[in-house]
């Protein structure tokens, strides 16, 4: 299952929400064996985020999740899609936009090991 978590000090209505949802669920098929069907994507927006000690711009940090591997250059495309959205959508330069990306080989769901 992948996770798209977003970290914004911006408001995001709930249209462009759906809106990134959106996007991020056709972007995360650039990772083999990853669809919408399973994205979950968070919004966490309007939180205090310093970066070198301000906190006047407007940036994001996104942690990207995904069960398995994936290759540098599918995590180049996923990013370069992510950061497109946030950019086009919700306004944040794309060189505010900061992306962290983790594999995890042991997961649960339903109460099971996968």
């Amino acid at each position: 299952m992948p996770t798209i978590n977003i970290h914004t000090n911006k408001k995001i209505s709930e249209d462009t929400k759906e809106l990134v949802k959106q996007e991020l669920g056709k972007a995360i098929e650039t990772i083999p064996g990853k669809s919408e069907s399973w994205l979950m994507v968070l919004f966490d927006d309007q939180k205090d985020i310093y970066f070198k000690g301000d906190n006047q711009q407007d940036i994001a940090f996104v942690e990207v999740g995904i069960s398995g591997h994936a290759s540098r250059d599918n995590f180049r495309e996923l990013g370069s899609q992510i950061t497109h959205s946030l950019t086009q959508n919700v306004k944040i330069p794309a060189g505010n936009v900061y992306i962290s990306y983790s594999e995890f080989d042991t997961f649960s769901w339903n109460g099971s090991l996968l």
